[in-house]
């Protein structure tokens, strides 16, 4: 993968979960729908890009109270990133 094929996928990433809005998703349903909108993705190249959004606090994992799978969110770090 490229520079240019990693940046569209994180910016994908970002755009999904921004049109989430309020709703988080757990990760394998975050994986499926960045899967559906760049086929090619694979599951490692998706963890990949996921820690770096992560890493650089673009998006965040939240453990539900009650326990159960993270679920991802776009943070305000993100919001910009997507909208600069």
């Amino acid at each position: 993968m490229n520079d240019s094929q990693r940046s569209n996928l994180r910016r994908h990433m970002l755009k999904i979960l921004s049109d989430c809005a309020q709703y988080k998703l757990p990760l394998d349903t975050f994986f499926e729908h960045t899967r559906l909108s760049l086929t090619s993705t694979t599951r490692d190249e998706f963890e990949t890009e996921r820690k770096w959004l992560e890493g650089n606090n673009y998006i965040a994992g939240i453990n539900p109270e009650l326990g159960g799978p993270s679920k991802w969110k776009l943070t305000e770090d993100g919001k910009l990133a997507l909208n600069p």
